[in-house]
């Protein structure tokens, strides 16, 4: 029941939290339809976990917004966190194509694809791109750790 309590507690905080941030947001946006301001929404809906609507925003800004690859990353976050792996994968591999990509921003999307196989099961997969990160950069975030706790699976 203490748990109980806590998670309601916490559902309650998070929710005025993001009643808070949407109207500061809307109050500090001119232009509620730009790229920055879905981005910005989806940021909120992300941080209470309402991932359908977080997708829906990501979705609205990344075509627009100057960050592309990380909101590709934040909207595969969210497909994933709605067991959409095969859609999070996608948006991954179209990020992938982006031009100039930074050498850092294509590592960061080969990491994501490679949590995206992970939590997918697909275990092969997911070592093959570790194991691909970690010949380029053995202490690339926690990629070793990753290769070694699906192997020993």
């Amino acid at each position: 029941t203490n748990a109980a309590v806590h998670l309601v507690f916490d559902s309650f905080n998070c929710r005025l939290e993001f009643i808070n941030s949407f109207f500061k947001l809307v109050a500090s946006e001119p232009d509620q339809d730009s790229p920055q301001f879905h981005y910005n929404l989806g940021l909120a809906y992300q941080r209470c976990n309402q991932f359908e609507e977080a997708v829906d925003e990501f979705k609205a800004a990344v075509e627009g917004i100057e960050d592309q690859v990380d909101c590709c990353i934040r909207l595969a976050d969210c497909s994933m966190a709605l067991n959409r792996f095969e859609e999070a994968q996608a948006v991954i591999g179209r990020a992938l194509k982006f031009e100039d990509l930074s050498e850092e921003q294509k590592m960061g999307l080969v990491y994501q694809s490679g949590l995206i196989y992970k939590a997918m099961g697909d275990t092969k997969s997911a070592v093959k791109v570790f194991k691909k990160i970690y010949a380029t950069n053995k202490n690339y975030k926690s990629v070793g750790m990753h290769i070694k706790e699906l192997t020993s699976q």
